[in-house]
């Protein structure tokens, strides 16, 4: 995932289960699945559709085509799976009754990505486990969404939500929720070309990657001087220990 803060949590390993393109009892001859799912490592399914357990009807069904316009200014928890997935299925149930909860709310959103049939939606999220759970807003201040670690159960699902989702985040479709701060530095962007946005950014950016090399140089530079300092206590160390052992050694013999 791109950079949780995300930044941000592990989940646990129960949605840690099936790895994108690991092999598994329920995932299908990969002689089927066409060659761009198989290079991804997303496996295609060639069964029928009735051997998969329904989508959860409650669940938003998001795609490329509609991700940005249904999740713009929601607070959102989005369960990216596959329909072959043995731990997805063993999370729908509990999914679709926390999504009955989220129906139409204004301002969360509970949903799911389904990454056989949207592997660049997925992609660009950093999919790399199934299922995997991510929750925020993705065109808020920290667009990067987070991902859950919690239980998987209805119940400790709906108790996470319940906390997060109710509550919006700070972005352009939600000023209310900004600070006085970001709304006024929103507000100031939001007036800008996007030209001038694009330009401001990558000055951004390139002052990260330098504040980051020069850490980096910074701590190659004391690494240095720290192997120097520490072999010289190693050597000015052995000597002294020698000498000791040298005039122990005299002492011992006077006796």
């Amino acid at each position: 995932m791109t950079g949780l803060p995300l930044r941000f949590v592990v989940a646990a390993a129960f949605f840690q289960g099936v790895a994108l393109g690991e092999a598994s009892e329920s995932t299908p001859d990969t002689a089927t699945a066409p060659a761009d799912a198989q290079s991804k490592g997303i496996q295609a399914d060639d069964r029928s559709s009735e051997d998969h357990p329904p989508s959860s009807p409650a669940s938003v069904s998001l795609t490329s085509a509609n991700f940005k316009e249904l999740t713009k200014g929601k607070t959102v928890f989005i369960k990216f799976y596959a329909p072959w997935c043995p731990h997805c299925k063993e999370l729908a149930p509990a999914w679709e009754e926390l999504a009955k909860d989220w129906v139409d709310h204004p301002v969360g959103l509970v949903g799911e990505v389904d990454c056989t049939a949207e592997q660049s939606l997925c992609e660009e999220h950093d999919i790399e486990g199934l299922p995997t759970l991510l929750f925020g807003d993705p065109t808020g201040i920290s667009s990067e969404m987070e991902q859950y670690a919690g239980d998987n159960s209805a119940t400790k699902l709906r108790s996470f939500a319940k906390k997060t989702l109710a509550v919006p985040i700070c972005s352009p479709a939600n000023l209310d929720a900004c600070d006085d701060v970001n709304r006024k530095e929103m507000l100031r962007f939001m007036t800008m070309s996007e030209e001038e946005i694009v330009g401001l950014i990558e000055e951004g950016e390139g002052k990260v990657a330098e504040a980051e090399e020069d850490f980096d140089r910074g701590f190659k530079e004391m690494q240095k001087k720290y192997d120097e300092l520490s072999l010289r206590k190693e050597i000015n160390v052995a000597k002294t220990k020698e000498r000791i052992r040298t005039m122990r050694a005299v002492r011992t013999s006077r006796s």
